[in-house]
């Protein structure tokens, strides 16, 4: 705070502050004054200078500022789970903060191989079995809001979806029997084949073994 004094008279100041008409609490010396109550967006805080000369005159004056919303922010975007396989459910978790201790909503925008699948909107989780599939390349989107307003879209970084392994066949062991009746050759056979989520075709590979030992003297048919 400058003051000038037309008489020259020595000059002393006082502050008073208040925060929407409540007087708060300040530090202050002989020209300088510092709030010390805490303060939340659309507060009105007006700060109140009244100069003294020692001789009964005194001049106030007034300053008025009201305290604008700080946006919230995005501390970080994480997709789960890790490995991502086709037919999962990606979930994007947000956390984020506000200076002012705004209550905050977040929108999620999803993106398979950079093109916009879904949202915006509040729904944080991405269903595999419509979206994507092995190989793609998956990111998550948010932008928070504080009621005020919103700060700006976020990205995770994107996951790649990996390879589902298939699920096992079923499948029996038989005892072929000839002609004449003798048993002969044993036979194992996939009843019921593997499945891949991915859609890739399936193989199989069949392995004997004899009382814990590796047998390989074995035929394989299609």
């Amino acid at each position: 705070s400058d003051v000038a004094d037309a008489d020259d008279d020595s000059t002393t100041v006082s502050f008073a502050w208040t925060i929407d008409g409540v007087p708060a609490s300040a530090t202050s010396s002989d020209a300088v004054s510092t709030l010390s109550d805490p303060l939340s967006s659309g507060d009105v805080v007006v700060c109140t200078a009244t100069a003294t000369d020692g001789r009964g005159g005194s001049t106030p004056s007034t300053a008025t500022v009201t305290i604008e919303n700080t946006a919230p922010e995005v501390v970080s975007i994480t997709l789960s789970p890790s490995p991502v396989y086709t037919n999962d459910t990606i979930t994007a978790v947000a956390v984020g903060e506000d200076a002012d201790g705004d209550d905050i909503t977040f929108s999620y925008i999803f993106t398979v191989n950079g093109e916009t699948v879904q949202g915006p909107s509040p729904l944080n989780t991405l269903d595999g079995t419509v979206h994507f599939s092995k190989g793609d390349l998956v990111s998550g989107v948010v932008n928070p809001d504080d009621g005020s307003g919103m700060a700006g879209w976020t990205a995770s970084g994107p996951v790649t979806v990996q390879n589902s392994t298939p699920t096992a066949p079923s499948v029996s062991v038989t005892r072929l029997t000839s002609a004449d009746g003798t048993k002969t050759d044993l036979l194992c056979s996939v009843d019921a084949p593997a499945t891949d989520a991915d859609g890739d075709a399936i193989s199989y590979t069949i392995a004997w073994d004899v009382e814990g030992a590796d047998y390989t003297d074995t035929e394989t048919a299609t």
